[in-house]
């Protein structure tokens, strides 16, 4: 199934930067990567996500509860997938997360 994949960040330009290109070299074949830039204090961060072809959107209010729920809603996809803006996800990611859904009975994963 396709994935919506959401990164919250607020003020880490470059590690989101990173994250972004490993996030966008992903081998699934049905995916979109949704920034939450969660209340950052200068454009930076949405200049990242427009030059890695990502969806930008801005949460105002702070807190990565706040950030999480944003992304949530804005995803075009039933299958979400939360990524730190830290992380550099490996190249087949989505498809370990994909092959776990296709149990009816999963509902959930988390990385370890």
């Amino acid at each position: 199934p396709p994935i919506s994949v959401v990164v919250c960040t607020r003020d880490r330009p470059a590690l989101l930067q990173t994250c972004l290109a490993a996030l966008t070299r992903q081998a699934y074949p049905a995916y979109e990567v949704i920034v939450v830039d969660n209340a950052s204090r200068t454009p930076e961060t949405r200049t990242v996500a427009e030059a890695a072809g990502c969806r930008y959107h801005l949460e105002p209010r702070p807190g990565l509860d706040h950030a999480r729920n944003c992304g949530w809603q804005q995803a075009r996809y039933g299958l979400v997938a939360y990524a730190d803006d830290d992380t550099i996800a490996h190249r087949d990611w989505l498809i370990g997360l994909a092959r776990a859904f296709r149990d009816a009975d999963v509902a959930a994963v988390t990385g370890g």
